[in-house]
């Protein structure tokens, strides 16, 4: 009898609210079902923007799937980023972000031999990740007592 593989998919996202603006707020997400089921999300560390909480998401579901990497036979990843994607192919996309991408390389070597799969879905097929990465982002801003976007930490 042949035995079942142990399958994982992933989604992974990210999200920055104010994008380019002083109080901007990024976070990221991921969803992984399969053979194992579990979710994670947070705040981006460092310069808030949505490519760099894309890569951080995928930093971050690679760290959590090398602990769980001996329960899985095989993981397929989808995000909705096609830097994300393509920063596992070429150098020019992983220069922005640097500091994520050199984890990234380091986690792959724990999780490269049973990962099958990286691929670019449309966002509508990403909303698991999407949610939690929303939900992540939006937590690190709050109101003034005029109704203003402030951040936390933020010089008032």
């Amino acid at each position: 009898m042949v035995k079942a593989a142990k399958k994982i998919y992933v989604q992974t996202d990210g999200s920055c609210i104010g994008q380019g603006m002083p109080y901007a707020r990024a976070g990221w997400g991921y969803h992984v079902t399969g053979a194992i089921s579990f979710q994670d999300h947070g705040h981006v560390p460092g310069k808030q923007d949505v490519n760099r909480a894309e890569a951080y998401a995928m930093l971050q579901a690679l760290k959590a799937l090398s602990k769980h990497i001996e329960s899985v036979d095989e993981i397929y990843i989808k995000t909705d980023s096609e830097d994300t994607v393509n920063g596992f192919t070429n150098y020019r996309v992983r220069i922005h972000n640097s500091d994520i991408w050199d984890e990234i390389r380091e986690v792959l070597l724990i999780v490269s031999p049973k990962l099958r799969k990286i691929e670019h879905i449309n966002r509508d097929k990403n909303s698991k990740a999407d949610v939690l990465a929303f939900q992540a982002a939006s937590a690190l801003l709050f109101l003034d007592d005029e109704g203003n976007n402030k951040s936390f930490g933020q010089a008032q």
